[in-house]
């Protein structure tokens, strides 16, 4: 039990000074609103799409496309798991667009 707690207060620590940090770090980043808008969207835009190119990498991989009800499988179900490779990856093109607008931004501004 106490181990659980010292885990607990342990998270808790850890999710509140990156709390801080993050919160300090875009509070500093707001003064420039130049700077912050394509910095922000590249750095949301290159998360999203390393976790879409895995998934989309796994898939093909495997024959398995996870999703939040269970699993497609292109054996069982050759239609939708082809259809929902085909939406992930105009995600992820359009993800590698706001990409490079985002730093056409930063570069011309």
């Amino acid at each position: 039990m106490k181990e659980h707690l010292f885990q607990i207060a342990r998270t808790a620590l850890l999710c509140g000074a990156l709390g801080l940090l993050l919160y300090f770090g875009l509070t500093e980043l707001a003064q420039f609103p130049t700077f912050t808008v394509p910095v922000l969207g590249i750095f949301g835009s290159a998360c999203v799409a390393i976790l879409l190119a895995q998934e989309i990498s796994g898939a093909l991989r495997t024959g398995i496309l996870p999703r939040l009800s269970g699993a497609i499988r292109r054996r069982e179900e050759p239609i939708w798991f082809w259809g929902s490779l085909a939406l992930s990856l105009l995600c992820l093109l359009l993800l590698l667009w706001l990409l490079v607008a985002s730093l056409v931004r930063l570069v011309l501004h």
